[in-house]
């Protein structure tokens, strides 16, 4: 859905519509992730608002890896939920098991 053939040829490109909503919405994860953070600590963190950021995660790895150059308002985004996620895990260590940290 994220990407779609070319008609001409194998390539992927991004389909920009699906694309722009899931990146918004990623955006809009992390904002209310660093609010309650900042509202409560990150050892208020519980694993349903953590696995949000690890899908905010996902398809910011999407947007970095689909791009034609070098975003680096992504990079810095995916590089902000990843150190959130460090530090969730860190804080959280009987809660917050290898069950999808694993893949760090």
């Amino acid at each position: 859905m994220l990407f779609t053939r070319a008609a001409s040829s194998a390539n992927l490109r991004p389909n920009a519509d699906y694309l722009l909503e899931c990146i918004k919405s990623a955006t809009s994860i992390i904002s209310i992730f660093d609010l309650f953070c900042r509202s409560f600590g990150d050892g208020h963190c519980v694993l349903s608002v953590a696995y949000s950021v690890y899908m905010a995660v996902s398809i910011l790895l999407l947007q970095v890896q689909g791009a034609t150059s070098s975003d680096k308002q992504a990079i810095r985004r995916l590089e902000f939920c990843i150190r959130s996620l460090e530090r969730v895990k860190s804080s959280n260590p009987g809660k917050l098991n290898n069950e999808f940290y694993g893949t760090f």
